[in-house]
């Protein structure tokens, strides 16, 4: 459920020409649309202004690394910020361009032309995921263009940390943040493509084990989860899958699951 996330801004007027959101993928709760509580300082007259938001930055992640995306409701694709070269080409600023509905990679923006690149390679801000405070970068990775894989996934429980930037016409702008809890504890997953019936925390551990949902841990299970082991990361909050703890859901788990059996 996408709802408004309120925010008290002073400003001197009401007419804002800019709103910014920094912010982590935080599982549909952050809105496309923010209320802002504005305070006309000439006239003292005060009240809730909704608007839409123009860009808004979420966590995705490319080769299981998180990065940032930046996401406009009335631009035709995704992007995310990069440098780019090949072999004739040295590292250059560039946009890459994904596809709202898949997340695959389009085209890459370089020198404002669009092109679709056969090969070469992309540098990548990695940023770390905190559970407070605020989105910090922690290095940056090369990716070959040819094996890029990007997912946006569900966030996992916590206290995340949300930035507002305001600014109105006349220049002045102010900056707010707000926390949004997330709590997936309670939420019924949907079945594994091809199945009917959810998955299930069977030993009560709030970890799931019964991929298939019969009720028991068995093989089947096991093969579920290597098999749709993509389509989980997408759909299902990470801690309620990853068997290791680790923080991360690959073919350690996997094994894990195995070994349970």
């Amino acid at each position: 459920m996408r709802t408004p996330l309120n925010v008290g801004a002073n400003v001197s007027g009401i007419d804002l020409k800019k709103v910014e959101v920094g912010i982590v993928d935080i599982n549909g709760v952050m809105s496309d649309r923010v209320v802002l509580t504005i305070v006309k300082n000439e006239t003292g007259i005060s009240g809730s202004y909704l608007m839409e938001l123009s860009w808004v930055t979420q966590i995705v992640y490319v080769n299981d690394e998180p990065v940032t995306i930046l996401i406009n409701q009335s631009e035709p694709w995704l992007y995310i910020p990069a440098y780019y070269r090949n072999s004739t080409l040295g590292w250059s600023e560039a946009m890459l361009a994904l596809n709202k509905s898949t997340f695959e990679l389009e085209f890459i923006i370089l020198n404002g032309k669009s092109i679709k690149p056969n090969d070469g390679e992309v540098m990548l801000r990695i940023f770390k995921m905190p559970r407070f405070g605020q989105l910090t970068i922690e290095n940056s990775r090369v990716f070959d263009i040819s094996s890029l894989e990007i997912e946006r996934r569900i966030a996992m429980n916590g206290v995340y940390l949300v930035y507002i930037y305001a600014e109105d016409e006349f220049g002045n702008n102010v900056t707010k943040m707000n926390y949004i809890e997330v709590d997936n504890s309670a939420v019924k997953l949907p079945p594994l493509p091809g199945h009917a019936r959810s998955p299930k925390d069977i030993d009560g551990d709030y970890i799931i084990e019964d991929f298939n949902g019969n009720g028991i841990l068995d093989f089947d299970d096991v093969v579920e989860l290597y098999k749709n082991i993509k389509w989980i990361r997408q759909n299902y909050p990470l801690d309620r899958v990853d068997q290791n703890e680790d923080g991360m859901l690959n073919f350690d788990d996997v094994v894990i699951l195995f070994k349970r059996i």
